[in-house]
């Protein structure tokens, strides 16, 4: 797997103080792994969204960091972002052990067609967007393709186990029919209003239902006290 390249540099300011760091055009950060103490940095800003927007967030990263004589491999382990800009606030790098595996999100990348879906009987939905795997950190998939061309009809599913995996690929799910696209069947607005009747009929049947049963216990507990007060 190819590694995105990042300069990075040793960050004093920490806390409150990070509001700082932000203004003047950096992103806070932490990078800390299984063999070196923790460190704190800060990316360039512009540069660090230019790198996400490559789809760097499952990528490998060599990040250099300024007066740290080796760069350091890692992989984005959280970022927090601004609630209404929904910019990077902090990111923590977890720098990686090469031989040994981690576990990542992988992206689902759908290719092919759908025949019923072509032909407008059916409409796609897409369950699963990301896929948990274990893997070697070299051998981590930028993205993972789901086959399309093994479905065709209204009622179809594609699963976990219906995937083609590189060797070395570990999923990371506890059911591997789990469904990653289904097919439906395009429905018209009148088999719709007559579903959403039968649903509003439904429910108005088990409310009047559960007024029955309140009822007749009121009933019973009534006829009860009245035998009391005869005994």
């Amino acid at each position: 797997m190819s590694r995105q390249q990042l300069n990075a540099q040793l960050r004093e300011l920490t806390g409150k103080k990070n509001r700082r760091l932000r203004r003047q055009g950096f992103v806070p950060g932490v990078v800390y792994g299984p063999k070196n103490e923790p460190l704190n940095v800060q990316v360039d800003a512009l540069e660090f969204a230019r790198f996400l927007r490559g789809g760097g967030d499952t990528e490998l990263l060599e990040l250099s960091i300024e007066n740290v004589d080796a760069p350091r491999v890692v992989l984005i382990h959280d970022m927090q972002l601004e609630p209404v800009t929904s910019e990077p606030k902090h990111v923590d790098f977890f720098e990686v052990d090469l031989s040994q595996p981690v576990e990542v999100e992988v992206p689902l990348e759908l290719v092919g067609e759908v025949i019923a879906v072509e032909e407008k009987r059916g409409v796609l939905l897409q369950i699963m967007q990301d896929l948990p795997i274990k893997v070697l950190p070299d051998n981590i998939p930028p993205a993972i393709e789901v086959d399309l061309s093994k479905i065709a009809e209204v009622g179809d599913t594609f699963t976990v186990s219906d995937l083609s995996l590189a060797e070395g690929i570990e999923v990371m799910v506890d059911n591997p029919e789990e469904v990653i696209i289904k097919i439906d069947e395009v429905k018209t607005m009148q088999q719709e209003l007559e579903e959403e009747e039968e649903a509003q009929a439904q429910a108005k049947a088990a409310l009047e239902g559960e007024e029955e049963d309140d009822e007749e216990e009121t009933e019973d507990g009534g006829s009860s006290s009245e035998e009391a007060d005869e005994s």
